[in-house]
């Protein structure tokens, strides 16, 4: 009988997910120990899981390599990979963020309505991209040791 391969983000996202199939019945006690493992299987119920970079997920099930993947909603728009979103488990919720001045709060809206001051979402320059342009500005993002960008508004 062939496996079924479940492609999981490592940390948080992992250990909420392995929570959710100990719930239903699947032995995850493999994933629970502290291993340098990557990966684990569950004989009874012929499953597979394979920790793995967030960013990778999505590549694992697009080529195959995981018949499922559960990763954040984020990684999933930011890669844009040709996959089929099953279902949202509710759970690892993530928020970007923009730097600014206080004073731009009312002015500008950018995720979910709001402008939260804190850190650049910089590993998901894709969809800051997206957001800014809904908004009225068009951003140009070079990396290298940091993160530079450019932003012009338009009218």
């Amino acid at each position: 009988m062939q496996y079924l391969t479940v492609a999981l983000a490592k940390g948080r996202l992992a250990e909420l997910a392995m929570d959710l199939f100990i719930e239903n019945g699947y032995d995850c006690s493999e994933l629970k120990e502290k291993s340098r493992k990557l990966i684990f299987t569950d004989e009874k119920n012929k499953m597979k899981f394979i920790l793995v970079k967030a960013s990778d997920v999505p590549t694992y099930v697009e080529y195959g390599a995981a018949d499922i993947g559960i990763v954040g909603k984020d990684t999933l728009l930011e890669e844009g990979r040709n996959l089929y979103e099953v279902l949202d488990l509710n759970f690892g919720k993530c928020r970007m963020c923009v730097c600014g001045p206080e004073s731009a709060r009312e002015k500008y809206t950018l995720y979910n309505n709001k402008l939260h001051s804190g850190a650049e979402a910089a590993e998901h320059l894709k969809l800051l991209k997206e957001q800014m342009n809904k908004i009225g500005y068009e951003i140009t993002i070079e990396r290298g040791d940091y993160l530079c960008t450019n932003t012009t508004q338009n009218h």
